[in-house]
């Protein structure tokens, strides 16, 4: 049996450790890309849930305070407005008109924010994904004696 050995093992050897480095590099220079895309779309989907559950929170502690201000002494709309409206502002929300309404011992709230993104934001139809939205009614535990204003 005759083995096959090459006629120069100095024009061999050489290129075939150059091309094994070549391939080495190539293969971590794909992971590190991978890598860093899961890593982006990672911190914007964690960025995109974070939103929406803060909304929804956020919407429901304003609506609480609006309540609480109106079960505290019985007062009017106006006082369960201007409460829920500092709540909002101290949880860095800017109201417009219709996201408060105080009548007659029921508070509803309209909040929405938009999510901390790189990506998703840019990008046309992942857009409405970044918006987040809630609402929350809640009723006065003392709805007697309540005015309106």
């Amino acid at each position: 049996m005759r083995t096959l050995t090459p006629r120069s093992s100095a024009a061999v050897g050489p290129v075939a450790r150059a091309d094994a480095g070549t391939i080495v590099v190539g293969w971590l220079l794909k992971l590190a890309l991978v890598i860093g895309v899961v890593a982006v779309l990672g911190y914007d989907l964690v960025g995109v849930g974070a939103a929406h559950l803060r909304v929804t929170d956020d919407a429901n502690a304003v609506a609480t305070a609006a309540r609480e201000a109106l079960d505290a002494t019985a007062g009017t709309d106006a006082d369960g407005r201007a409460a829920g409206e500092r709540a909002a502002r101290a949880a860095g929300y800017t109201l417009g008109r219709g996201d408060l309404v105080v009548s007659g011992g029921v508070v509803t709230v309209h909040l929405s924010t938009s999510a901390s993104t790189v990506v998703l934001h840019r990008v046309p139809w992942t857009r409405p994904w970044t918006v987040a939205e809630s609402d929350a009614t809640v009723r006065a535990l003392k709805t007697s004696g309540l005015t309106r204003q």
